[in-house]
């Protein structure tokens, strides 16, 4: 089940219309047959939040709302709701890709798995070189350049203490063979 409409009864119609616009919600003006002009906003989820003027209902008393924006924080709508701003949360492989993109560039090809307990692995090429690298900020990281295909994995000669610190590692091996 997803809630696809909320309905918003106000007394302040237009001040209420501002606050949710300035949060970025993109409202434009309905009329439905003989019913009162309101104002009607679609969430990316494609949820609509419509807000009416409270005449022929009763205000909304109080509401708390969440919605996701950029920036997290705790408001207060004109009518003296609560609306909960929070941040989306970014799952592992897109902070790792980006991570990756900042350190390495854009010329390394990436290849990122997550695993349910939460380790990284990251297999790097660029240029002629291979990189490897796997852990988790909770206990380390280890990475590997250009490891020999036909000998088994037996560990990683190198660690580091987070995932930046184990790319500018590779960075710094790498970058004079393809230069």
């Amino acid at each position: 089940m997803t809630i696809d409409l909320l309905v918003i009864y106000t007394n302040r119609l237009d001040e209420c219309r501002d606050f949710y616009a300035g949060l970025g919600l993109d409202f434009v003006p309905e009329r439905h047959g003989n019913g009162p002009a309101h104002y009607a906003a679609t969430l990316a989820d494609g949820t609509v939040l419509e807000l009416y003027p409270a005449t022929r209902r009763p205000e909304t008393g109080y509401l708390r709302l969440g919605l996701t924006g950029d920036s997290p924080r705790t408001l207060t709508d004109p009518d003296g709701r609560t609306v909960v701003l929070t941040a989306p949360e970014r799952s592992p492989m897109t902070t790792t890709r980006e991570t990756v993109r900042r350190i390495l560039g854009d010329t390394a090809q990436t290849d990122v798995r997550v695993y349910p307990g939460g380790d990284v692995s990251v297999s790097i090429t660029i240029g002629d070189d291979f990189a490897v690298v796997d852990g988790k900020d909770a206990t380390g990281w280890g990475w590997s350049l250009n490891p020999a295909s036909h000998e088994a994995f037996t560990g990683h000669a190198r660690t580091a203490k987070d995932i930046e610190e184990a790319l500018q590692g590779v960075r710094a091996e790498i970058a004079p063979n393809n230069s």
